[in-house]
């Protein structure tokens, strides 16, 4: 399959337009420029800062297994108290069944007549028939770290763990019986299905560097499948009538798919893998033995089902919702679907009640979600997928995100580098993409080779090259991309990044010093070799997680060997704080006193380096931010500098908001700025 990507703009004096064909889908897109539609955007009330800062009141909205109610937790912005509430899908009406502070996850019961709510103390059973029934099923221990793990509905028990120093326990609890203790390691629990009647449990055990599939029968345990993190498996399903497991894998296929384990024989058949042969299996449906339906992501989620009648909804749901992501829950007997759509001009997701066997489709959104989005869809701007050459023939998909009523060539163009590196963007709703586009900027979002969801092989094609190689590359082929078809304009290029974006931003202006015209990085670690360290390890607790492989082995296969002194000086060689004295774009950083993984000494050290060398270099530190910066007033302040800065770079707008406060709280993190930085928040006299 052939994954160049071919734009052809044809430009007219009033409006262009550009077509992308791509392994993906062909789109033809309508633009218009400036010239079209200025009476009809003026009379638009443009939104605030603050407008694009929005966050759900609904979350974990679950459907009974009957399919005819629904439950989630309802919870304001700033709140302590949540609030679960239910709702009958045929009268519309809406029952409050618990206030607490603590709740965590609504769970139902088979019978769909009664719910397990989990808090972070306890597991309590509330009827529905009687609210103020509620039944404690447990409370949690904190000293051996107990934890909820599922509930089976085929044998109406509950399961939990217990992890500490000594082992990770597995333990059974059923109604009107004692905890039972169905499965003790030293390593980590990953996956488990249990079958008493036959004496049988399968599960899945994550060692350092592997994982390991075993089936317990009678007492006797066997191993049924060994992987690792190139060669990878995982358990997610039972299909015990044949005696086969459904697992991901990779072993018959570049990429992850869909496969069966044979337990006796221990052959393994590829089931299902991505027909278009670009994505990993993202997720798989296994009810009662059957596959259900699998999903993939390669530009937007799509689903395949080997149900006929399934894959003939799947198929009208996706016509419904072109260029959306849907999260789907199906009852019982899957004659009623809850659809949850999501998309990139999407500020909250939208809920439907559906009947595949009809083909009705019903919004039920203003019954789940009780805010209305601050900015309607059609003012916002939908993703558009690309998929690009780099340098070396390899396939890089992307989105990018065009501006209304703007001449594309002249436009601003910011590159917004996602963390990880190991992760990926999903064309989703994201806040300063939105801000930036709504200021003029076109947003282009790679996803460079090494992040997730395109195959083990790209992933490594990326593997210890991270700085001055691979990956920036393909950040630059795929600016290069754009400017080559007249989208963006080469004299206003700007880039933005968190985390691991934020050392591709710091390592952009250094290893391309004439070609960004301002960076704004967050959370960034200049060297890959630091962020590396055994000392930043142990207090993250990165070297022995609950969940995943021990992070030195990952590390030392996709990062960096830090037993060899030789690949440490080769990495920091590649590294922005190698070459940091040939920048000279004008950069902000900003980081968290408190953040563990990127310490803040050494974001200090490399900022102090480049202000001493007279760099135009400035320096922002929250005393109370973690890595994430999770205090509102931060992450607000932070948006607030940046569209100054690019506006002052690259020449977008500004949205109007309560800049007095922000700039208090800029005032409050300065470390040290430029004058030019200076003036965004010292505007009003008396802070």
């Amino acid at each position: 399959m052939n994954h160049q990507v071919f734009i052809w703009v044809r430009l007219l004096c009033a409006s262009f337009t550009v077509l992308w064909l791509s392994p993906y889908q062909v789109v033809a897109i309508e633009l218009s420029t400036q010239a079209l539609n200025q009476d009809e955007e003026k009379q638009a009330k443009r939104p605030l800062l603050e407008d694009f800062y929005q966050r759900p009141s609904s979350h974990q909205v679950t459907l009974s297994p009957d399919g005819k109610k629904i439950v989630w937790i309802y919870a304001l912005d700033n709140k302590s108290l949540r609030h679960l509430m239910v709702l009958d899908l045929k009268t519309h009406k809406t029952i409050k069944l618990l206030t607490a502070p603590n709740i965590i996850l609504p769970v139902w019961h088979r019978s769909s007549e009664s719910l397990f709510v989990v808090t972070n103390t306890s597991i309590v059973e509330l009827s529905l028939s009687d609210i103020h029934k509620r039944t404690t099923i447990m409370k949690f221990d904190k000293s051996t770290n107990q934890t909820f793990e599922k509930y089976d509905s085929r044998l109406d028990v509950i399961y939990y763990s217990e992890n500490d120093e000594k082992s990770h326990r597995i333990f059974r609890l059923g109604r009107l019986e004692k905890p039972i203790l169905l499965l003790e390691s030293v390593e980590t629990i990953r996956n488990f299905y249990h079958y008493p009647q036959k004496g049988t449990l399968f599960y899945s055990l994550h060692f350092n560097d592997r994982i390991e599939i075993f089936a317990k029968e009678q007492g006797k345990t066997r191993s049924l499948r060994t992987c690792d993190m190139i060669k990878r498996c995982s358990l997610k399903g039972v299909d015990i009538k044949s005696g086969k497991l459904f697992i991901n894998s990779n072993a018959q296929s570049p990429i992850d798919a869909l496969a069966s384990l044979d337990v006796e024989t221990k052959k393994e058949s590829l089931l299902l893998a991505d027909p278009k042969g670009i994505s990993d299996r993202e997720h798989t449906l296994v009810r009662n033995g059957k596959h259900i339906y699998t999903s993939f992501f390669g530009d937007f989620r799509q689903f395949y089902s080997p149900i006929s009648s399934v894959q003939s909804a799947l198929k009208q749901l996706t016509l419904s919702f072109s260029r959306k992501n849907l999260k789907l829950q199906l009852n019982e007997d899957m004659s009623r679907w809850l659809v949850e759509v999501t998309g990139g001009n999407m500020q909250l997701s939208s809920y439907y009640y559906y009947f595949p066997e009809t083909n009705n489709l019903k919004n039920i959104t203003q019954l789940v979600e009780q805010k209305s989005p601050k900015i309607a869809e059609h003012n916002l701007i939908e993703a558009m997928p690309l998929t690009y050459k780099a340098r070396d023939g390899l396939s890089v998909q992307s989105y990018v995100w065009l501006p209304k009523n703007t001449a594309l060539k002249s436009a601003p163009l910011v590159t917004f580098v996602h963390g990880g590196p190991w992760k990926r963007l999903k064309g989703e709703y994201d806040v300063i993409t939105q801000l930036l586009v709504s200021n003029g900027y076109i947003v282009f979002q790679p996803n460079f080779r090494a992040s997730w969801g395109f195959g083990v092989d790209f992933i490594l094609a990326g593997a210890k090259t991270f700085g001055k190689g691979k990956t920036h590359n393909d950040i630059i082929d795929g600016i290069e991309t754009l400017l080559d078809k007249g989208i963006g304009n080469r004299d206003k290029l700007g880039i933005f990044g968190h985390s691991f974006g934020g050392f591709s931003v710091l390592g952009a202006l250094a290893f391309e010093p004439n070609y960004f015209k301002a960076g704004f990085a967050t959370a960034p670690p200049a060297q890959m070799p630091s962020f590396n360290s055994e000392k930043i390890r142990k207090k993250m607790g990165r070297s022995k997680p609950k969940r995943g492989f021990d992070r030195i082995h990952q590390d030392r296969v996709f990062l960096i060997d830090d037993r060899n002194q030789a690949e440490v000086d080769r990495l920091y060689s590649i590294s922005p704080d190698a070459h940091k004295m040939a920048i000279k774009a004008p950069l902000i950083i900003a980081a968290g006193a408190k953040d563990i993984k990127v310490p803040v000494s050494d974001v200090k050290s490399f900022s102090l380096a480049l202000k001493l060398a007279n760099k135009p270099v400035s320096l922002f530190i929250d005393k109370q931010a973690n890595h994430s910066f999770h205090r509102e007033p931060t992450w607000l302040s932070l948006t607030y500098l940046m569209e100054h800065f690019f506006a002052e770079h690259l020449g977008g707008q500004v949205h109007k908001s309560n800049e007095k406060t922000y700039q208090k709280y800029i005032l409050e993190m300065e470390v040290f700025s430029t004058k030019e930085v200076k003036q965004y928040f010292t505007l009003n006299k008396g802070l």
